[in-house]
């Protein structure tokens, strides 16, 4: 997680840089990694708990890359769809 809110603070100062953007794809690999060995030993309970908190991870490495696209390709005077998104994802 640290990895990703390293990536959105970088992303907020248009400063992401590609070893960061590796960084970050390299923490989603570890994690599916982890995921599908927790699916071999994990009991179904756990697994349930796991797939959600999976999915959210997705999600939000989706809303990331969707982020660093936008800022990369069209500077957002005011907030455009991702980053809305991302607001509404913070404490």
């Amino acid at each position: 997680m640290n990895v990703a809110t390293a990536f959105l603070h970088a992303v907020e100062g248009r400063e992401v840089a590609d070893e960061l953007r590796s960084e970050l794809d390299r923490a989603r690999r570890e994690h599916r990694l982890r995921h599908a060995e927790a699916q071999m030993l994990a009991p179904d309970a756990v697994m349930a708990a796991a797939s959600t908190a999976n999915r959210h991870l997705g999600d939000l490495y989706g809303l990331l890359m969707r982020l660093d696209r936008t800022r990369r390709t069209r500077p957002c005077s005011k907030p455009c769809a991702p980053w809305r998104r991302a607001g509404s994802l913070r404490p």
